[in-house]
């Protein structure tokens, strides 16, 4: 982590950026821990399962405990609408905003095999819309 984000920072600083977006990795170890230091919001990226919900609710416990803001998304909602609607009553409960419920697109996968994002790949997409829509949000 400490190498990512050496080479971010100079990434940003020649491109003339402010913003560096840092995807971590699942869990709460010790490289979650290491990608959370200086970070100054989380995006919870959460998926409707009973394992995703676990998990989720013991990320959203270390991330309160270094005191760092959060807001979520919903990634493939549409695979289970109950799940779905325990997460978003969950986050209301914990005062998270939820930014945006994103439906399972094939269209991911098939960007990922061409080496592209899904904005990339699918500009007009319900998905890329979404997502543009959530990454305006957060840099404003």
């Amino acid at each position: 982590m400490t190498q990512v984000r050496k080479q971010a920072k100079e990434l940003a600083k020649k491109h003339k950026n402010n913003i560096i977006l840092n995807d971590g990795p699942p869990g709460i170890g010790c490289p979650v821990i290491s990608s959370l230091s200086a970070t100054h919001l989380v995006l919870l990226v959460i998926e409707p399962s009973n394992s995703g919900i676990h998990d989720i609710k013991r990320l959203i416990s270390l991330v309160r405990d270094f005191k760092i803001p959060m807001k979520a998304i919903i990634n493939k909602y549409d695979i289970n609408i109950e799940k779905s609607k325990e997460l978003k009553e969950y986050l209301t409960q914990e005062n998270i905003e939820l930014m945006a419920q994103i439906k399972f697109d094939e269209q991911f996968t098939e960007a990922m095999v061409q080496e592209q994002s899904i904005i990339e790949f699918a500009p007009e997409s319900e998905t890329s819309i979404k997502l543009i829509e959530v990454w305006k949000k957060l840099i404003a």
